[in-house]
């Protein structure tokens, strides 16, 4: 017959190097790294460790291993097979992140070792049936999915939810409309394909630090995360925006990838999945977070992850994204150039715009940018800020102390760029919009 049924412990069981899920390997280690970064192992762990055991209906197929006597390889269910490996010890994961995120899901799960396989005689006799399961419909012999009316009809009987492909996005956007990422109107008007063609992708959701398809989870510090999600929103909606539908997966990818060479995706991970948006369980009576009333300038960055706006110049636009993602502690001198630049094109860009020819000195186009704003309804006490920095030269946020920074005659700190920001961010809110 050239199988039969088997239980084996899965330690015994070894991955396919050449699985044609990924490109041939030369380690197990590699083997296990490519599923996880493209094959969605972190989920299926999840939904393994939540119901104690893989899938009854679905079957894996093993070869025995003619180097090591007693082993076998995976042949069908590789993806299965390193979810349980990884379960089962989590220090064979090879990434410290992955091993932080795998003893998570086993501290919860109790796991038997030993599963049901279909064992082959050879590799050869498991071609046929594991093309059948891979390759198509073939004329009726292979698998054939369902369309949207069994889909519906298997769930009306048993009185089950459909599963909709929109319920991460909808999930990220009213996570961002309440983190004031992005307004309401942005979010009714927002491209729902687009997202949920990118967060469809293991790829996008790694990179962004997501660990679910349809729960808003994730293993990055939050402010990292909406600092990423803003961005990628923003991108979304911005005109003539890269991130649209049309993309393939190549091409979403390579934008993740941009934004991670820009430094504006997440760097970090935590020990184990948080829980955030609407889903987030809320702190018992008396218990408020401690990020209630943070101190602003414990934030990592200059710009608040919950500063929200869209802007359709692309160099504005660029300038601010970096100046968003860059963390002031680490790069003081690329922090301040970079908040100068912003300050200048954007006061200049606005006095433009209302039809006015800027100052060349940024201290002259303070006063010139307060009197515009004044004449557009601001009070005097909105545009007070502007007149102050423009007459002292030697405060050090006046346009005058920041070129003195740029120019590297001293050091700025964290403390003082924050402050900055958060002396001027109602400015920024106007003319960058």
């Amino acid at each position: 017959m050239g199988h039969s049924k088997a239980e084996i412990n899965v330690t015994n069981i070894f991955l396919a190097l050449d699985n044609p899920r990924h490109q041939e390997v030369q380690t197990e280690r590699d083997a296990m790294q490519r599923l996880l970064d493209n094959e969605q192992v972190r989920e299926i762990a999840r939904d393994i460790a939540e119901r104690g055991s893989i899938s009854p209906l679905e079957s894996i197929a093993v070869v025995a291993n003619e180097k090591s006597k007693g082993s076998f390889i995976a042949l069908e269910g590789n993806r299965r097979v390193c979810a349980l490996k990884l379960l089962l010890d989590p220090e064979q994961a090879p990434a410290e992140a992955s091993r932080r995120y795998f003893r998570s899901l086993a501290e919860k799960a109790s796991i038997n070792p030993v599963i049901e396989v279909v064992q082959f005689d050879s590799r050869e006799e498991a071609v046929d049936w594991i093309s059948l399961r891979h390759e198509g419909q073939q004329g009726g012999r292979g698998v054939r999915t369902w369309g949207a009316n069994e889909k519906a009809r298997f769930n009306e009987r048993f009185k089950r939810a459909p599963a909709n492909p929109n319920v991460l996005s909808n999930r990220v956007l009213d996570y961002a409309v309440a983190e004031k990422l992005i307004s309401k109107e942005d979010a009714e008007n927002f491209p729902l394909t687009t997202l949920t063609r990118y967060l469809g992708g293991p790829v996008v959701r790694n990179y962004l630090g997501i660990v679910s398809r349809d729960e808003l989870k994730i293993d990055v510090p939050e402010d990292e995360f909406k600092v990423a999600i803003s961005r990628l929103l923003t991108d979304a909606i911005s005109v003539n925006s890269k991130v649209t539908s049309r993309q393939n997966k190549e091409e979403r990818e390579a934008y993740m990838k941009g934004l991670a060479d820009e430094g504006v995706l997440p760097r970090s991970r935590t020990s184990e999945p948080i829980e955030i948006g609407a889903e987030r369980k809320k702190q018992p009576r008396g218990k408020a977070e401690s990020r209630n009333n943070p101190n602003p300038k414990t934030r990592k960055r200059i710009v608040p992850s919950a500063f929200a706006i869209r802007i359709d110049n692309a160099i504005l636009k660029r300038v601010f994204d970096e100046l968003r993602s860059i963390e002031p502690e680490r790069f003081p001198f690329a922090s301040v150039g970079l908040f100068r630049t912003l300050l200048d094109k954007a006061s200049s860009e606005y006095l433009k715009s209302c039809g006015r020819t800027p100052k060349t000195k940024l201290h002259e186009r303070f006063s010139q940018l307060a009197e515009q704003l004044e004449s557009s309804g601001k009070t005097d006490r909105e545009v007070k800020i502007l007149r102050i920095l423009s007459s002292r030269k030697d405060d050090w946020s006046s346009p005058d102390s920041l070129g003195h920074f740029v120019h590297a005659g001293s050091i700025p700190t964290k403390s003082m760029l924050i402050d900055a920001w958060d002396s001027l961010e109602h400015i920024f809110q106007e003319i960058l919009s």
